[in-house]
């Protein structure tokens, strides 16, 4: 069956409706936010001294950082958008893949950075040290460094009034849109009622 639907495809290769402006700029977002997420920080230990206990503490230094530019993020993104509509049996790209999209993106992040990233929306946009400890059950200093590193890959940026960081300005879009529960069988369904030679029955 795979294989008769994948001769259909190459056969005759579905027409898609294309995206929309607004659909072009999301996927834009979540290629910058992709690039960035999985760019490379680069730190040095140094030795500095607490205050208050007069003990010697280590701080890791940013030295450099590596981050691909989204072009490639972007074609890769908007394929596999195209991709996953011809599957659902669509005529154009919906806000359903564009989800699924979004969390193939955060899955791709590193460990840590795909934890703290979908926080942003569940805070209002607003995060703290103190609410990466209550949520990842780490100490101050695991959780300064993530924001240190975040901030380096120009994914947020620090409000030096009330302290608290925020999504950057140009991909604050890509990473505050929450990822609601998704009906995959209902697009099975649909798929099976509707069935044409690019359209899986089930």
């Amino acid at each position: 069956m795979v294989q008769e639907h994948v001769n259909d495809v190459l056969e005759t290769p579905p027409a898609l409706l294309p995206e929309t402006s607004e659909q072009r700029q999301t996927l834009n977002g979540l290629a910058v936010l992709l690039a960035r997420g999985r760019g490379l920080v680069l730190t040095e230990a140094t030795k500095c001294l607490d205050e208050k206990t007069g003990l010697e503490t280590h701080q890791y230094a940013v030295t450099d950082v590596q981050i691909e530019e989204p072009f490639r993020a972007v074609q890769q993104l908007r394929t596999l958008a195209r991709a996953l509509a011809i599957i659902h049996g669509r005529d154009g790209v919906t806000d359903h893949e564009i989800q699924i999209v979004r969390r193939v993106v955060l899955s791709s992040m590193l460990h840590d950075r795909a934890k703290i990233v979908p926080l942003f929306p569940l805070y209002g946009g607003r995060l703290t040290s103190k609410d990466i400890q209550a949520e990842l059950g780490k100490g101050p200093s695991a959780a300064h460094q993530w924001f240190k590193d975040l901030q380096a890959l120009r994914l947020i940026a620090k409000d030096d009034v009330s302290g608290e960081y925020r999504p950057n300005a140009e991909i604050e879009k890509a990473i505050m849109s929450r990822s609601d529960e998704m009906d995959h069988l209902g697009d099975w369904k649909t798929m099976t009622i509707h069935q044409t030679p690019h359209r899986v029955a089930v």
